[in-house]
């Protein structure tokens, strides 16, 4: 057993350890270590290499800002044990590329309705926020409708909005009858 530890240590910590991020692993510091001195020296990054686009910045103004859906579905035709989730999602086409986010809750009932509260919280570099349009995409779908085993029921409702302002939180008010 004392010699397993041995043997194990001559293989290559890369392919005998996958994700373990040592010095021959994929975030080590390029360079060359001189046993006979015990220095290291590292490589000099040439300047000479050019940046790739998918490592180019974008330039614009930068938005943090959250559309928060607040949507209230009334079903009279589903069981308390269905299961109902909503999901919001926005996007927008401007010079820097096309920007989405999304996000899914589980809606909550309250008496003969459900309810869903949910935030889209998004980080977009734009060049034109000003002129840009988002459009939002809101569905609902409820699983178990009737009896509780009943197939999907999907909603889906579209619209546009206007980019917000930067820390902004706009909220979205809207009704479902499925």
């Amino acid at each position: 057993m004392g010699e397993t530890q041995f043997a194990l240590s001559q293989n290559n910590p890369a392919t005998a350890n996958p994700g373990n991020f040592n010095a021959t692993g994929p975030k080590a510091i390029p360079g060359f270590y001189n046993p006979a001195t015990g220095e290291f020296t590292t490589h000099v990054a040439s300047s000479a290499t050019p940046q790739s686009d998918a490592q180019a910045a974008l330039t614009g103004t930068s938005l943090f800002f959250r559309e928060d859906f607040q949507i209230k579905i009334w079903n009279y035709d589903q069981s308390t044990s269905a299961q109902v989730s909503c999901t919001a999602s926005i996007e927008t086409a401007d010079t820097n590329g096309v920007f989405e986010d999304s996000y899914t809750v589980p809606a909550v009932l309250s008496g003969q309705n459900w309810t869903c509260d949910v935030p889209v919280l998004t980080l977009w570099t734009l060049q034109n926020p000003g002129a840009d349009a988002m459009s939002a995409v809101v569905s609902v779908e409820i699983n178990g409708v009737s009896s509780g085993t009943g197939p999907a029921r999907v909603s889906t409702q579209s619209f546009s909005l206007t980019v917000p302002g930067n820390t902004q939180t706009v909220v979205n008010s809207m009704i479902f009858q499925i």
